[in-house]
């Protein structure tokens, strides 16, 4: 194929690339990286190419191609997106449509389990066969097919399910004091593990009822994938007890700062009834 022909199909199908950038990447300027990458490489693959029957599906191949390429070498393991690999390639790319759907699904993979989302990674984006993925994870066949079945399912359910936030999302709580009674280890006492306002938000969540990961995120308006670690961390160090059914509780015991102004002037006011007491008790014993 001559140059002219090869730009006058890229011309024409930079559109759909675009929108298949936008689609597969986090932002504008991820999408428009990608973008390049893919002309790249399809303007010297159509250099090459004596004939080509189905122009749809040859470049619809090449933008899998590098696309896969691309996500190997960000490693964006947390919240791609696995949605449009059975989509056409003729179908119009809405911006609009594809970063909402793309946000939605980014949070929705996050909410997966770690497992599953190393599973829905390795086998959507680096194209690895059911077989490969149980040998490398050392998990049965018939247990990575369940695996993306629920994934796929858990995603549907929650593309269409409004999460709120909970309370401590919107107004998480600050720690005023640090105690403890008995030897605070090497890493000092729980203002060690706590201070992060995070850690402290996660304790506190389940003080009052046992929950999981899942939960716990959506109560603070983070993602699973955000505060596994965190849990992890907590969980080795003893502020967080796991229960049956893969809940937490905690054994820190928080006690609510509170203030009374009517309560204040009556402990002054017992104040300085004791101390006209004393003051008497002890102005009298002096004359005797």
């Amino acid at each position: 194929m001559n140059k002219q022909e090869a730009e006058e199909i890229i011309v024409e199908y930079l559109p759909k690339v675009y929108g298949f950038a936008i689609k597969k990447s986090f932002s504008y300027d991820e999408a428009e990286d990608l973008c390049s990458d893919i002309i790249s490489g399809l303007y010297p693959s159509l250099l090459s190419a004596k004939e080509i029957y189905n122009m749809d599906g040859y470049i619809w191949r090449i933008c899998e191609h590098i696309y896969s390429k691309y996500v190997s070498s960000k490693r964006k393991h947390q919240g791609v997106s696995i949605d449009g690999m059975e989509i056409p390639f003729e179908d119009d790319y809405s911006i609009k449509e594809a970063e909402d759907e793309i946000l939605r699904l980014r949070r929705e993979i996050a909410f997966l389990t770690k497992a599953r989302r190393d599973i829905v990674y390795s086998y959507y984006y680096e194209n690895k066969t059911v077989p490969v993925i149980s040998y490398e994870t050392k998990i049965p066949e018939g247990t990575v097919k369940w695996h993306l079945y629920k994934a796929r399912n858990e995603m549907k359910k929650g593309l269409i399910m409004e999460r709120k936030i909970g309370k401590l999302g919107l107004k998480p709580i600050k720690a005023t004091n640090f105690g403890h009674s008995g030897d605070p280890g090497t890493n000092g006492g729980p203002e060690f593990y706590l201070k992060d306002t995070l850690n402290l938000n996660i304790v506190y969540n389940v003080y009052h009822v046992p929950k999981n990961k899942e939960e716990i995120a959506e109560d603070l308006g983070v993602t699973p994938v955000y505060i596994e670690d965190k849990i992890e961390f907590l969980e080795d160090n003893g502020f967080l007890v796991r229960q049956s059914g893969d809940k937490y509780t905690t054994y820190v015991k928080f006690e609510p700062e509170t203030y009374s102004q009517e309560q204040e002037e009556s402990t002054l006011k017992k104040k300085l009834e004791i101390a006209k007491l004393l003051a008497n008790e002890y102005a009298l014993s002096r004359t005797i």
